[in-house]
């Protein structure tokens, strides 16, 4: 139930919190996960729309030579972990492209989207 004196930017704030909370960073596949350490650049981005680094960009582009060619020696081995986040819990208009990624950016993320009341 949302409380009538909430203002929009306590709106957004909630529902950007509760979007993340979905987004299932410490799921497993296959017994592989994405490495908490990475957590936070994802998390970043989806929120604000702030670019990750290199190797993320390039997951997020859906560009696997250059994820390959950009992960480390740990996030090499969980590439198939990063597919399964992308395709179930990552919001599907940030991710796929690069022109998706910079749209994504360009916006700012889910703080830069209209709430849905509903």
């Amino acid at each position: 139930m949302n409380d009538p004196q909430e203002t929009y930017a306590e709106l957004k704030i909630r529902l950007i919190r509760e979007e993340l909370s979905k987004l299932k960073l410490h799921s497993t596949f296959y017994g592989m996960s994405i490495p908490d350490y990475m957590h936070e650049g994802l998390a970043r981005f989806v929120a604000t729309g702030q670019l990750p680094g290199n190797f993320l960009q390039a997951v997020l582009c859906n560009n696997l030579k250059e994820s390959v060619a950009q992960a480390d020696d740990k996030n090499m081995f969980v590439l198939p972990a990063y597919a399964n986040w992308m395709y179930n819990h990552a919001p599907s208009e940030a991710q796929g492209s690069h022109e998706k990624m910079m749209v994504w950016r360009s916006i700012g993320g889910l703080a830069g989207k209209e709430p849905d009341n509903g």
